[in-house]
């Protein structure tokens, strides 16, 4: 390895932990205004969401729920490329909802549920906050994505155990 290749990887390495850390501070921020959220007793909890055609309290929930589920992925899972697959995915999933959600023009995204009003943040400003942060997941993510298997890092090699079982023809018995 020369020079050049040492420093691109520690770079890397620094920009991957950077944006690692930063998914996983801003997930858990938003998943925890979820989780207070969705014990309130304000009205619009209990109203059906534009984008998903459900109550907005139980919206939140599952969000948030799914958000924790990335978050776990980063810390526990050793692997880059699912991390980062994971916070793309998700964050798609984000931006599509605010999409979604820009078609309705008095609509606004719950994804801070309640707290962001509790706390004075307006609606637009809050839209407008999320769907940047969104944005950044995403592209960030998929930059980084882009790197891993341009390398070849993403996955690592799996050898077939005893349990697995590759061959997919159907086995018949004929008694």
């Amino acid at each position: 390895m020369n020079g050049n290749t040492i420093a691109r990887n520690g770079i890397i390495k620094w920009v991957s932990k950077f944006l690692l850390i930063t998914y996983v501070i801003i997930l858990g921020i938003t998943s925890l205004a979820k989780l207070i959220s969705i014990f309130g007793h304000q009205q619009i909890l209990d109203s059906a969401d534009f984008v998903i055609p459900i109550k907005i309290r139980y919206l939140l929930a599952l969000a948030a729920f799914v958000e924790l589920c990335v978050v776990f992925n980063i810390i526990w899972n050793r692997n880059n490329f699912y991390r980062f697959l994971g916070v793309n995915i998700l964050s798609s999933c984000f931006l599509l909802y605010h999409l979604m959600s820009g078609i309705q023009p008095a609509h606004h995204c719950p994804c801070l549920g309640t707290v962001g009003s509790q706390l004075g943040i307006t609606e637009r400003t809050a839209n407008f906050f999320l769907g940047t942060v969104a944005a950044y997941m995403f592209f960030s993510s998929l930059l980084m994505l882009v790197y891993l298997v341009k390398n070849d890092q993403p996955l690592p090699a799996v050898e077939p155990t005893s349990d697995t079982h590759t061959d997919f023809t159907p086995k018949i018995e004929v008694k």
